[in-house]
């Protein structure tokens, strides 16, 4: 039998670490599923894709980080910089890495928001399969135009949650929901966690690992409030290790 190739696309250190949960449960399944064999490999769109080596694939691609760290839609600003850092060659290098490397694959996995679907999708014939992480019903609902290009690339949207899966099956999409895989990542995962406070359950905020820490902090904080104090619950605050360093 010959062996399933897939490529992992990602955009962002997140999404990879994501991938690589994803990537780890397959290999799990091929194992216990011979003769079934899976080939992957990874292509990293932000940075040099640091978290894939711990499931050791074959990393076809590794790029500077640029200023915005992959946020260089949000802001002018933002993007300005990045294309002063060399963005547009950085993208034309990715689009030929993807295009050579598609050639031998079966499927694409687009990890992230629009964009790796995008580039699969303009530059490849391959089927995309795609892990919408960036986006929930719970908080902003697809656009017609999204939703488009979902059915002209995409075979199937694996969504973060039950609300969007159902929204875009609503709207004729191909849609699935199996579960967060961020919430299996090994990096945040609790099973060591010793934390004990009393018989309080205990709720974690995970904010960021980049500079919007400061704001998202903010803004759990206001939730917090608005729940009010429970004595059945706790809350801890995670820091990545860099944002525990005062803010200038």
């Amino acid at each position: 039998m010959e062996p399933v190739k897939i490529m992992f696309i990602s955009n962002g250190k997140g999404e990879d670490s994501i991938a690589y949960t994803i990537i780890k449960a397959l290999q799990n399944v091929a194992n216990e599923e011979k003769p079934t064999e899976v080939f992957i490999k990874a292509l990293p769109l932000v940075g040099n894709g640091r978290a894939y080596e711990r499931s050791g694939v074959n990393l076809v691609g590794n790029w500077k980080e640029l200023p915005s760290r992959g946020f260089g839609g949000q802001r002018v600003s933002s993007l300005l910089k990045d294309i002063s850092a060399g963005l547009m060659h950085i993208t034309r290098e990715q689009i030929s890495v993807l295009n050579n490397e598609a050639a031998t694959c079966d499927v694409l996995v687009c990890v992230g928001d629009m964009y790796p679907v995008l580039l699969a999708g303009l530059f490849t014939d391959k089927p995309i399969v795609h892990v919408a992480t960036a986006i929930s019903a719970y908080f902003h609902k697809y656009s017609l135009l999204e939703r488009w290009l979902f059915k002209k690339f995409c075979k199937l949207v694996i969504t973060r949650d039950l609300p969007t899966a159902q929204y875009l099956l609503q709207h004729k999409g191909r849609a699935a929901y199996f579960g967060n895989p961020m919430m299996d990542d090994e990096a945040i995962r609790s099973d060591g966690l010793k934390y004990s406070i009393g018989d309080r359950h205990i709720v974690t905020l995970v904010p960021s690992s980049r500079g919007d820490a400061y704001e998202n902090t903010a803004r759990m904080l206001k939730v917090i409030e608005e729940i009010g104090h429970k004595q059945s619950m706790a809350w801890i605050l995670y820091l990545a290790p860099k944002n525990t360093k005062k803010k200038n």
